[in-house]
């Protein structure tokens, strides 16, 4: 690089540009050079770079489906794939036992979760129940039990995702699990007169079926996980994402959100740490000194985090 910094030099003063700003500007180009790649290689990135902001512009359901449809990939795990898709008023389906593919798709000109994301079930089973299912929806819990023969812990969370709400209450299904295991196997239960112990239970609420959901699969299908604890935040006196935007640099805020990716500790930081905080309306970047992450790493490994000075 360093051949270039007469004709860099010779350009920038012939442009009115004053020596030490040049000169201050040119170190930073030689800085670059230590991690820069060759013109073929940064052309090529730039192609895909347009071809990916043209489809998100034109059609964010169909790129975000593919990069669902991929994810792991990058630093971003799936859960802010999808708040970004929100962010481009992107709608996302439910997870249904009779309607959600293996992978994402899209349906309906919405993004259909796959059964995939379940924990315990992944791509190769998924894609098992989707050929089981073929052309004939499940009618019931045992039904699907009877025609797939999958185990009882990857059922359970079939049912936490939401795959079953169809169904039935989450709560009432698994209470009634063991029976459908029963009436799968084809045994039936002795006709004995006691109390019906499969009594109405009280439902899950809404907040509960969404961290659930988030707990099995990784991501929502529904409201991003910031909402649920909105007020939390508000107490905890969090300035909104939209309101940092506007504020000085240097200024002392409070922050909070969900641990996009997890605490970063690059070994050339010298023990800072880095991390991102996902929310409805964006990503905020914070940074924890080492002192500061030798305080509280504990904290720093939550699911939500409040930040600030």
């Amino acid at each position: 690089v360093a051949q270039f910094k007469r004709e860099f030099m010779e350009g920038a003063l012939s442009k009115g540009m004053h020596q030490a700003a040049a000169e201050k500007v040119w170190q930073m180009i030689a800085g670059f050079a230590g991690y820069s790649f060759s013109k073929a290689h940064a052309a090529a990135f730039a192609v895909i770079v347009y071809w990916s902001a043209w489809l998100r512009v034109h059609y964010p359901t169909e790129y975000f489906c593919g990069l669902l449809r991929n994810s792991p990939l990058g630093t971003y795990p799936p859960n802010v794939l999808e708040s970004e898709a929100r962010r481009a008023r992107v709608k996302f389906l439910p997870f249904d036992i009779n309607r959600s593919p293996a992978r994402p798709a899209v349906e309906r000109g919405a993004i259909r979760h796959g059964l995939g994301y379940v924990r315990g079930i992944g791509d190769e089973k998924a894609e098992e129940i989707v050929r089981i299912r073929g052309g004939t929806p499940f009618h019931s819990l045992s039904n699907f039990i009877r025609r797939t023969r999958l185990d009882r812990r990857s059922v359970e969370a079939l049912i936490l995702s939401g795959a079953f709400d169809r169904f039935g209450e989450r709560r009432q299904l698994l209470w009634g699990l063991a029976r459908a295991f029963k009436i799968a196997d084809g045994r039936r239960e002795l006709p004995l007169e006691v109390s019906d112990e499969r009594a109405a239970m009280r439902p899950m609420p809404d907040d509960q079926k969404l961290m659930a959901t988030f707990a099995l699969t990784g991501v929502t299908g529904g409201m991003h996980l910031v909402e649920v604890r909105r007020d939390a935040f508000t107490q905890a006196g969090c300035v909104p994402y939209p309101n940092l935007l506007k504020m000085r640099s240097g200024a002392k805020v409070r922050a909070g959100g969900l641990v996009a990716d997890g605490l970063r500790r690059p070994p050339t930081a010298h023990g800072v740490s880095f991390a991102r905080l996902d929310t409805p309306d964006g990503i905020i970047d914070i940074i924890v000194p080492a002192p500061l992450f030798d305080e509280a790493h504990e904290a720093l490994r939550s699911a939500f985090i409040v930040v600030g000075l």
